[in-house]
């Protein structure tokens, strides 16, 4: 009987999700499961002095549409902070512990060829995926979905692309290893959003840490674009000299600052927008004969702690960009 046929058609639809970014449980099982008498039940062979907690950090990056996304298969490494990241996408974390082994654990018992295997040992990462869906069941009674997940924090990514989930715990009752699902319930305007994916613990780096990095790929980019007028008789004007402001930080477009450097007009293609704190580093932007200037950029990310692009905020709280005038118009003095 080929007990891994079940599990691969029951269990493995993550090869096309993982291209995004979804984390495989194969780094999870290994040889940490074992079977008791053949009933299906799971016993973790525990280190000596091992803790019983692992923290996990979430970095959200930021990716271009069409790159080729590849699995993550190293969930120790710390994060790339040359990476763009995300800020802003709400994750939710489920226990889906009891589910999980429930459905699983009869097919991890004995030993099988290359093709047919059952040994946890053999099975790759690209080989399991355990989703929200499959973790919802119909009730026969009331055809409603319910969910046997445990639902277990739902956190924003900070500044830095960010959620870090402390102390988890390694075991459950039954002393099976807990296997965690990430789910991301939305994204900024302007990205996709990332699949489920799954960690089993224990697993971890020198540092006690599990990183584990889904990805959004950037959709959507936008314009801000302004024109300057005449107050009076709203005649177009050209030559104003304006920076473009993000709070108290600056617009920099494609590298090029000060007075030489300046951008004339607005263009619709979108360019590299970084926000820096001087205007000794910020670009001059000037409006031309139809009074128009500004730019368009991909949607707002992180990277080196450097925000770059734009964003339309948050309901509650939209962005605000603003404008400062440098050099008014012949014949006309500076906005204040």
């Amino acid at each position: 009987m080929k007990k891994n046929a079940f599990f691969k058609k029951a269990l493995t639809f993550i090869s096309a999700a993982v291209m995004a970014g979804a984390i495989g449980l194969g780094a999870g099982i290994g040889s940490k499961v074992s079977a008791a008498d053949g009933d299906g039940s799971t016993t973790p062979s525990s280190d000596n002095g091992a803790s019983d907690t692992t923290t996990i950090i979430l970095t959200k990056y930021a990716v271009a549409k069409d790159t080729g996304l590849t699995t993550q298969k190293d969930l120790t490494t710390e994060p790339d902070s040359s990476k763009d990241r995300v800020q802003g996408a709400v994750f939710t974390l489920y226990d889906v512990t009891d589910q999980y082994w429930k459905d699983v654990a009869p097919t991890l018992t004995g030993k099988g060829t290359a093709e047919d295997t059952t040994d946890a040992d053999s099975l790759t990462a690209n080989e399991h995926k355990y989703d929200l869906n499959t973790a919802t069941k119909i009730d026969p009674e009331t055809g409603s979905a319910v969910t046997e997940a445990t639902k277990t924090d739902t956190a924003k990514t900070d500044a830095n692309g960010q959620i870090t989930y402390k102390d988890l715990p390694n075991y459950n009752a039954a002393g099976q290893y807990k296997v965690y699902l990430f789910h991301e319930e939305s994204a900024p305007t302007g990205y996709t959003l990332s699949p489920d994916f799954v960690v089993s613990l224990p697993v971890k780096g020198a540092d006690g840490t599990v990183y584990v990095y889904p990805k959004d790929e950037v959709t959507g980019a936008y314009q801000l674009k302004f024109t300057k007028i005449d107050a009076n008789s709203e005649t177009k004007l050209e030559g104003a000299v304006f920076y473009i402001k993000n709070g108290d930080q600056y617009a920099q477009v494609n590298g090029q600052y000060g007075e030489n450097n300046q951008v004339v007009g607005f263009d619709k293609n979108p360019v590299t927008v970084k926000w820096v704190n001087t205007e000794a580093e910020a670009t001059q932007f000037k409006s031309k004969a139809d009074g128009s200037f500004g730019f368009s950029a991909t949607t707002q990310t992180i990277k080196d702690g450097v925000t770059y692009g734009l964003t339309t905020g948050t309901e509650d709280k939209p962005q605000q960009y603003t404008i400062e005038e440098k050099t008014a118009p012949n014949g006309y003095k500076i906005d204040r």
